[in-house]
């Protein structure tokens, strides 16, 4: 019986360690003061930390496309972007976010990861983004708006579309 108690205690004593180094991790992977300095593009638009995002009058982000965006290019009219979606950190902050509407979130999800390799074109005249879509209806609609944009060729990896 007072081992059986003391392995109990042990294992009581190591998930709580665990449950600590994973809550420290957590913290340091979604602290802000990690992220990387914003990358400035056109209008409210910024390159941050895999996410494109607008920045309003106050200086906050707020997320415009999510998570993995692996390649983008931009001009005075628009921003293109490739997008491998994971949604993990747009989860966390969309969970503590009232304004956004959750069963829109879940679709937008869902499409993303049928689609696997996602686009998305923003008309910075307007703020409007158009996305996610796949490679052909990207390619359709760049040729529609005469937009002349291609992406950065990143070499080493399989990220480049």
């Amino acid at each position: 019986m007072r081992k059986v108690l003391h392995n109990i205690t042990v294992a009581f004593f190591a998930i709580i360690v665990l449950g600590v180094i994973l809550l420290v991790g957590l913290w340091y992977w979604l602290d802000p003061v990690n992220r990387d300095s914003p990358i400035t593009l056109r209008g409210n638009y910024v390159y941050v930390d895999g996410d494109i995002c607008m920045t309003d009058d106050n200086g906050s982000l707020h997320l415009v496309i999510p998570d993995d965006v692996c390649n983008y290019m931009y001009d005075e009219n628009y921003i293109i972007a490739y997008q491998r979606p994971s949604f993990v950190r747009a989860d966390y902050f969309w969970s503590f976010d009232n304004t956004v509407d959750k069963d829109s979130i879940k679709s937008l999800k869902n499409l993303c990861y049928r689609l696997k390799d996602c686009y998305w074109i923003i008309n910075i005249r307007s703020d409007s983004v158009i996305g996610p879509l796949d490679k052909k209806t990207f390619d359709y609609n760049c040729s529609v708006w005469g937009i002349k944009l291609g992406f950065m060729r990143i070499t080493g990896t399989d990220l480049s579309p």
